[in-house]
């Protein structure tokens, strides 16, 4: 199933998804698309739980619009999404 993440960053001039189901990879498979100030990416997964983080023209961050988050192993907020089966 599908996951579009999405997070408002008018400034940004690039974006990226990225968590444990990338291994935190940033290269062009976890480039989101730029669209009207908010940058999307639909990322197939199966169902589970993930950890995931936004890096935003080189800064990490957590998602501002999703509550559910825990510390990581750093010091820093990751974010969490669970993907179930429709």
């Amino acid at each position: 199933s599908g996951v579009v993440f999405a997070i408002s960053a008018p400034e940004a001039r690039e974006v990226y998804i990225t968590g444990d189901f990338n291994n935190w990879k940033l290269d062009e498979t976890s480039r989101m698309e730029p669209d009207n100030g908010k940058w999307l990416k639909k990322v197939d997964l199966m169902p589970g739980h993930y950890h995931y983080r936004f890096v935003i023209d080189g800064r990490w961050t957590e998602d501002p619009n999703n509550p559910s988050k825990e510390v990581n192993p750093y010091g820093e907020m990751d974010s969490l999404v669970d993907v179930t089966l429709k």
